[in-house]
C-alpha cells in the first residue's frame, strides 16, 4: 500500500510502500525524523519561539531536541474499520510500519472491546483489552458556558467550558479561525492585554 512520506524525509526513505495488507480505504503516512515532545510541552513550544526553533531545528535533525523529546522514524495509520489513530515508531519507516501493524493486528483480534475513558472527557475511550483508541466512544461530559447541547471542546483560564461554536468568545484561546486558516493568537490577545 502507497504511504504518503514526509518531503523532509531522506531520499531513500520517499518511495515507501508499506509491504502489509492494510484495509482498504486506510490512510497511511510517514517521515524518518518526527520529533516526540513530552507530555504537556506542546503549549510551550507553540507560545515560545525559542523552544518553537529548537522542535523545528531537531526534526530537521540540525539540532538536539529540547529535554524529555526524542526524534524517531514513524508511520501513521488512520484506518476506518476500526476508526481510529494507530503511531508506530522505530529506527526506519519500516521498523515503525512493522508497529503499526503489530498494533492493528492486536485491536483486529480484540473479541469485544470495552472502553474506558482513562480521564478524558471529551468522548475519547480506551478498550481496556486491546488498547484501541476511539474518539467516540462516549457522550462528552460537561457542558459548554452557553448551555447550548455542543460538547466542550476547550476551556478558558478559569476552567469554563466552551464548544466549538462558542469557543471564539474564550479569552484564552489559542487560535483564531481566519479566512478558514487556524491563526495562532499572541500571547498578550489570549491574556486579555
Amino acid at each position: 500500500m502507497k504511504v504518503r512520506v514526509s518531503i523532509f524525509s531522506s531520499p531513500a526513505e520517499r518511495d515507501y510502500d508499506s509491504p502489509y495488507a492494510w484495509p482498504a480505504g486506510t490512510f497511511l503516512q510517514a517521515g524518518d525524523s518526527g520529533i516526540v515532545l513530552p507530555s504537556g510541552s506542546l503549549r510551550k513550544v507553540l507560545t515560545d519561539d525559542k523552544a518553537g526553533a529548537q522542535v523545528v531545528g531537531a526534526a530537521l535533525g540540525v539540532a538536539e531536541p529540547p529535554e524529555g523529546a526524542y526524534t524517531t522514524a514513524f508511520l501513521e495509520a488512520f484506518p476506518k474499520h476500526p476508526a481510529t489513530f494507530i503511531r508506530g515508531e522505530g529506527k526506519t519507516i519500516a521498523e515503525a510500519d512493522a508497529s503499526a501493524w503489530r498494533q492493528f493486528q492486536r485491536f483486529a483480534a480484540c473479541p469485544k472491546h470495552k472502553f474506558w475513558r482513562k480521564g478524558y472527557t471529551n468522548g475519547a475511550g480506551f478498550c481496556r483489552c486491546c488498547g484501541l483508541f476511539k474518539s467516540k466512544a462516549f457522550r462528552p461530559i460537561g457542558r459548554c458556558r452557553y448551555n447550548c447541547k455542543g460538547a466542550v471542546a476547550d476551556h478558558d483560564a478559569k476552567g469554563r467550558g466552551y464548544c466549538k461554536r462558542h469557543n471564539q468568545k474564550n479569552p484564552n484561546r489559542m487560535f483564531d479561525r481566519v479566512d478558514g486558516r487556524l491563526v495562532m493568537r499572541s500571547k498578550e490577545e489570549r491574556s486579555g492585554s
